[in-house]
């Protein structure tokens, strides 16, 4: 179970991975699927805070590993507050896992919540190797670099417009260069192979801002073969984002045995 929460907070740091409110860039319909990508990258970012959804679907030989979080966050990358769950199924548990995450400019401090566990917050250090090997907080990952990794998408098309969520948006494909997460894969071992590329699908609603972002990975763990999907949606643009980091945290290293 130690070893699954641990492969669980990894890929979570895809997730972070990725002020004041701005006025987002035009979305006229004669942009290119290229032009329209690049500019999801600069008019959700000046929009500054918004809440993030997302989950990860997971599938390591035959077991499933999901957990999913939601809460504010800043779309720097600097600071989050998110709450979740881990099914206790996906990590061999007779119950639900609760999970607090908090990121304060570069450290994050998770918490679980099940009977039998302690309610101790533990931490990453941004200035840990183990930080910096299993989700690059050390140079400030967050939902800013997943803005930013929009950039280099390519083989961008135009699927079409579709509903999400009572909003119209105009949903995109592509893919990205598998290198762009072979930090978060040196975190989990010598064992682990990033995939050569990733597939990306794309929903920017009518003010050019991205709504929602899905990328499908398979890769190769301990000779185990890993696929999945991560999920995120923005919404509530703005949402003020207040964050209190949690004292006397112990840190992470301790749960793994280093």
């Amino acid at each position: 179970m130690r070893r699954q929460l641990a492969l669980t907070v990894v890929v979570g740091g895809l997730l972070l991975t990725g002020c004041g409110s701005q006025k987002a860039a035009d979305t006229s319909p004669d942009l290119t699927p290229v032009a329209a990508v690049k500019a999801a990258s600069t008019a959700t970012k000046a929009m500054g805070t918004a809440k993030m959804t997302a989950g990860v679907s997971m599938t390591v030989g035959t077991k499933k590993i999901d957990f999913s979080m939601t809460g504010p966050m800043s779309l720097d990358g600097l600071q989050a507050d998110l709450t979740g769950k881990i099914p206790g199924a996906s990590v061999g548990a007779k119950q639900d896992i609760g999970m607090h995450e908090i990121l304060d400019h570069g450290t994050l401090y998770l918490r679980y919540d099940a009977k039998g566990m302690p309610k101790t917050w533990f931490k990453i250090d941004a200035g840990s190797a183990m930080a910096k090997k299993a989700t690059g907080l050390g140079s400030g990952p967050g939902v800013d670099e997943q803005l930013k990794a929009l950039s280099a998408m390519a083989g961008i098309t135009k699927v079409g417009t579709e509903t999400l969520d009572g909003v119209e948006v105009t949903h995109y494909k592509g893919t990205l260069d598998g290198k762009s997460l072979a930090t978060m894969m040196s975190g989990l071992g010598s064992g682990a192979s990033a995939p050569t590329s990733v597939p990306v699908d794309l929903w920017i609603d009518g003010q050019g801002r991205m709504a929602q972002l899905r990328e499908s990975l398979t890769m190769t763990m301990a000779s185990q073969s890993v696929t999945a999907v991560v999920s995120m949606k923005l919404s509530n643009w703005g949402i003020p984002v207040s964050i209190t980091a949690p004292k006397g945290a112990v840190d992470f290293s301790t749960i793994l045995g280093k």
